[in-house]
């Protein structure tokens, strides 16, 4: 039976639905853990995602493939950019 998550997205709805990811840092700017973002490893192939953006659920999407890390490069906007190396999980 698969989890179900909730994810608060915001600005970060659009750019990570058009590459199809999932994303958090693994650490704050000021280098802290967040505990929400850690639970990202607990995720599995099968589980449910619910997308929280502008005040309403955006999408319910499954997930379709294991987590991988990656240090994603933000632009202007805070949109992800190129993959760089590792340092944030990724769905």
């Amino acid at each position: 039976m698969p989890n179900y998550w909730w994810v608060n997205q915001g600005q970060s709805y659009a750019p990570e639905l058009h590459a199809g990811i999932l994303w958090a840092p693994k650490l704050t700017e000021n280098g802290r853990r967040q505990r929400h973002w850690e639970t990202m490893i607990e995720v599995a192939i099968g589980d449910r995602i619910l997308h929280y953006a502008d005040q309403v659920v955006k999408a319910v999407s499954v997930v379709r493939t294991p987590r991988a890390l990656w240090k994603l490069l933000l632009d202007r906007s805070g949109a992800p950019g190129p993959v760089l190396g590792p340092v944030g999980s990724e769905l």
